[in-house]
């Protein structure tokens, strides 16, 4: 994947959640939506290193290995489908809370509190509930955040959970392609796309004058 690919990717991610951003910066300090867009970035920071750190160890090497075998492949698998659960759900979790707060509600259904269907106005009711990775992209695409969406890929994050992927004379392929090739572009997007939400949600909180918890838990 070209690096035009890559800045364009980044440049139609900032320009979908542009008004968002702005939507936030324009609200009163003590409204109770600002208020919702604090606390969820305050909760938002811990889990964001914690996925950073796991990011880094699983990524050290890569791009340095050049002769795969299988069971190195696997392991690239795997290491998707573990960034994808950790650092990608925590990027979409913090999106998610974005909208909420420029009041775009979002309805789940509990199976343990009355009421049964309620609005999300946090992280941890997305993490009590469970909401499903797949849930929370399509409210992403439904309120125009399309490419974040599209480059968090959840049929190749199913494919790998479910073990739908071949290993025909010590190479794996998925979608009937190389997992080398399906990897390193999906990480390549991945990467591109996380520090470009995180970098517009940190530079908004540094202009609202929030001070993030940097403990990890």
């Amino acid at each position: 994947m070209s690096e035009d690919e890559l800045n364009r990717i980044e440049k139609k991610i900032a320009s979908e959640l542009e008004p968002f951003i702005t939507g936030i910066f324009s609200m009163d300090a003590e409204s109770r939506n600002f208020e919702l867009f604090k606390q969820a970035y305050s909760d938002f920071i811990p889990r964001l290193l914690r996925s950073m750190k796991i990011f880094d160890f699983i990524t050290r090497d890569f791009g340095e290995t050049t002769n795969f075998l299988a069971k190195e492949e696997i392991h690239w698998l795997f290491g998707y489908l573990g960034l994808v659960e950790s650092l990608g759900n925590s990027i979409v979790d913090m999106v998610v809370m974005l909208l909420v707060a420029n009041g775009r509600d979002f309805h789940i259904e509990s199976l343990r509190r009355v009421p049964r269907i309620r609005h999300v106005t946090s992280i941890e009711d997305l993490e009590k509930e469970r909401v499903s990775l797949g849930t929370k992209l399509r409210f992403l695409e439904d309120n125009g955040i399309e490419k974040l969406a599209s480059v968090v890929d959840s049929d190749l994050r199913n494919r790998i959970a479910h073990l739908n992927f071949d290993v025909k004379e010590d190479r794996v392929y998925i979608k009937g392609e190389s997992a080398v090739l399906v990897i390193g572009i999906g990480l390549k997007k991945l990467i591109r796309a996380f520090k470009t939400v995180s970098g517009l949600i940190a530079q908004l909180a540094k202009d609202m004058g929030l001070t993030p918890r940097i403990e990890v838990r």
